[in-house]
């Protein structure tokens, strides 16, 4: 097996490791003061970045979020006025999404790696992913996952 194919196992491991060590909560809680700056500067990123794409509002977008984790990114977008039937996340993580469900029920989260979407084309109006490349160990893995993008 070959380091592309073993790559999402790889952090599927990272992230058990976490929980078998207690810290599937607490490891990414808004209550520590870190989390909460990164989620703060990756809002503030996000309504900077939608400005400057000249788009003004989200309500009839479907935005897609890689890596969408837990859900808070997607979250903030519908606080920002995005339709929750038209947010689209994947993650490689069935807990994560599970998290993300019970955030947000009406989007659209699924189990998925981001080197193959399980969506067409320019499916989407906005694509998001934050944290996603700094967790691709992988050149190669990170470049499919960008043209797939």
């Amino acid at each position: 097996m070959s380091q592309l194919e073993r790559e999402p196992d790889r952090v599927r491991h990272v992230y058990q490791g976490y929980a078998e060590a207690g810290l599937r909560e607490s490891k990414w809680s808004l209550q520590n003061r870190g989390n909460l700056t990164i989620h703060r500067e990756i809002v503030s990123v996000l309504v900077g970045l939608l400005a400057g794409a000249g788009i003004r509002s989200l309500n009839d977008r479907r935005v897609l979020e890689i890596g969408c984790g837990m859900g808070r990114v997607l979250e903030q977008l519908v606080f920002l006025g995005a339709n929750p039937r038209l947010i689209l996340g994947i993650d490689l993580l069935e807990e994560l999404i599970e998290a993300a469900r019970r955030r947000l029920p009406e989007a659209d989260l699924r189990v998925a790696d981001a080197r193959s979407l399980p969506y067409g084309a320019e499916s989407f109006d906005v694509v998001v992913a934050f944290t996603v490349f700094s967790s691709i160990l992988d050149l190669e893995i990170a470049r499919q996952v960008a043209r797939e993008m």
